[in-house]
């Protein structure tokens, strides 16, 4: 008796959240004695649950490009008890609102711009761990593509790279490079499926 237990997850940009929950416990229409309940940012969100339930599907849209919290929470008050006295929560779904090249490509506190012949663009049906991806644009020949970020300060990038191109082993003819600094770090090409 009076004691809780959480489920907590973050997600870093908008988008929606999905779930399926259920509950077992003491039921009251009007007050929160044993209940399930779920809170975006620390505000409690409608509905919460409690008395014998079925499961249930919920999903909220979160607006605001920013970092978000998500809370599900079963409390249990002082006294009394009914039923199996827990909450269940399953098949939660992330799905984040893709608008910009940042969102495409899952980063957060960078800025990427695109130049070149052609500029580089968000997709979702070349993927990487069920988000969306950013490619270059449609070049012919001796043209480029180019996206770039600039940062301040130390620290580390990675990335996950997919290219689909013609293969020459020893030539950079049609390729994908990185520089950092103007310098060039790696570069591949040919048909090479994800890799970090």
């Amino acid at each position: 008796d009076d004691e809780q237990s959480e489920l907590s997850a973050r997600a870093f940009r908008a988008g929606k959240i999905s779930f399926w929950w259920k509950v077992s416990c003491e039921q009251f229409r009007t007050y929160k004695l044993d209940h399930l309940s779920f809170y975006i940012d620390g505000v409690e969100q409608e509905p919460w649950i409690n008395g014998e339930t079925e499961w249930s599907y919920l999903e909220f849209d979160v607006a605001e490009r920013s970092e978000h919290a998500f809370v599900w929470r079963y409390v249990k008050d002082e006294e009394g008890s009914d039923g199996d006295d827990v909450g269940a929560v399953c098949a939660v779904v992330w799905s984040p609102r893709l608008e910009t090249l940042e969102d495409y490509a899952a980063v957060t506190n960078l800025t990427l711009e695109t130049s070149g012949d052609a500029n580089w663009f968000g997709v979702t049906d070349v993927v990487h761990a069920q988000m969306g991806s950013v490619r270059s644009g449609s070049v012919s020949e001796n043209q480029i593509s180019k996206m770039e970020a600039t940062v301040s300060g130390e620290g580390t990038v990675g990335f996950w790279l997919k290219t689909d191109c013609e293969r020459y082993r020893n030539f950079k003819i049609d390729h994908f490079s990185f520089c950092i600094d103007g310098v060039e770090q790696t570069w591949t090409n040919g048909i090479v499926d994800w890799h970090r």
